[in-house]
């Protein structure tokens, strides 16, 4: 039997500039410096392979490599490549290949078993990984007065620089005449403001058309948001489905970023819909109260709530985006329209071994680089020699509850 362990890195897994050139390969690429935990030499890779050929039983690991973006489509890219790579080994029959993949790698491995159409032949490990689920609702009708004040706010940023640039035009114009001069100047700066006003509503529109109600030409026929959808779903664990060992650990780095991009993006919808016009009508009506008593001059502070308002509702309709693409970059123009989920197991009814590690406190280490972890290797040779042992729960295709083991210690 054919043992081929494939090590799949995770977002960034190769550094921050993405590294295209070579997605999709299993070979060893060397590195300078510091080898990752997938390269051939590291300090994990040794641990495991010494670990697995320690039971008498070959194994020849190999990395895959894919450009590690932070996005669903580039997942679903080398999700696609991956697959093929698992189907070159699965033409021979004693084959029996085992992804083990870090962080968003394990989403990749997931969703190649998508395009590889269903085996339990493959055997699946994943460290660390937000199991990442989008749900498609239907576009958010934004109030009267919410499109009110952020058509203010857009006309102020548009109608500043083109009455500066009118300003600096008419400049050369001083010669000509004091009262032609002011004349000229006047009726300009009315008209850019004009321009300004009609422009931003064009401006408005094409915000809807990308952040609000995202449309295209996509392979579903339903838009971008159902084309992020697609890419990020993979087949439930079924009975019939492949093994698969879940490790994580505790409060990793990277699921307090989803979870405070999440906080963030549901927090700022809110102050969009609900605070911002709240505050808007609360503070018109105070201040017709003061104006009325007569007891404070409101010309000021109207100005300070009206602008205010307009760009807090400016900011917030950009905020949701950018604290969801954490998730992924495609949630910059879709987080109105996409609900995402990122969970630490994948929903399964079906056999699903789960591992949580006890944090460990050493200097610098990330707690989500939990390759390092001293018992993380130990957990993958345990679980993969069980499994190797035992391959007629496999073919069987037998449910069982699943099997969850906490707190392993360092």
């Amino acid at each position: 039997m054919t043992r081929c362990p494939i090590l799949v890195h995770g977002t960034w897994g190769r550094g921050f500039l993405l590294k295209s050139r070579d997605e999709g390969s299993w070979e060893d690429v060397p590195s300078e410096g510091t080898k990752r935990w997938f390269e051939k030499g590291s300090e994990f890779r040794k641990n495991l392979e010494a670990e697995l050929n320690s039971s008498s039983l070959e194994y020849s690991i190999r990395p895959f490599h894919w450009s590690g973006a932070n996005s669903v489509l580039a997942r679903d890219r080398a999700a696609m490549k991956l697959a093929d790579t698992l189907k070159t080994h699965l033409q021979n029959q004693s084959a029996t290949p085992i992804v083990i993949a870090h962080s968003h790698g394990g989403n990749v491995a997931l969703r190649a078993l998508s395009h590889l159409g269903g085996t339990n032949r493959v055997k699946v490990v994943t460290l660390a990984t937000p199991f990442l689920r989008v749900f498609v609702r239907d576009p958010p009708k934004f109030d009267f007065l919410v499109w009110i004040l952020l058509w203010l706010a857009v006309v102020v940023v548009v109608a500043i620089p083109s009455m500066a640039i009118v300003a600096a035009m008419l400049s050369a114009t001083k010669g000509a005449g004091a009262d032609i001069s002011e004349r000229l100047t006047f009726w300009s700066l009315i008209i850019a403001l004009v321009a300004a006003a009609v422009g931003s509503i064009f401006v408005l529109r094409w915000l809807h058309a990308i952040i609000v109600n995202p449309k295209s030409k996509s392979r579903t026929g339903g838009g971008v948001a159902h084309d992020i959808q697609e890419a990020a779903s993979f087949p439930p664990i079924g009975a019939s489905g492949p093994r698969m060992l879940v490790i994580r650990g505790v409060d990793d780095e990277a699921s307090l970023t989803l979870a405070a991009g999440s906080i963030g993006c549901r927090l700022s919808s809110l102050v969009l819909f609900v605070v911002i016009p709240g505050v808007y009508l609360f503070g018109l009506a105070l201040l017709a109260l003061l104006d009325w008593s007569g007891v404070w001059r409101t010309e000021l502070l109207f100005l300070v709530v009206m602008y205010g308002c307009a760009f807090g509702a400016l900011v917030c309709l950009f905020l949701p985006g950018i604290c969801k693409s954490a998730f992924g970059r495609e949630f910059l123009t879709t987080a109105f329209v996409c609900e995402t989920a990122a969970d630490s197991a994948p929903d399964t009814s079906a056999r699903l071994d789960s591992v949580t590690l006890s944090p460990i406190e050493a200097g610098r280490r990330l707690r989500h680089c939990i390759y390092e972890h001293p018992k993380c290797v130990d957990e993958i040779a345990r679980w993969v020699r069980g499994v190797m042992q035992n391959p007629d729960d496999d073919a069987r295709g037998r449910a069982s509850d699943s099997t969850v083991r906490s707190n392993v210690g360092a």
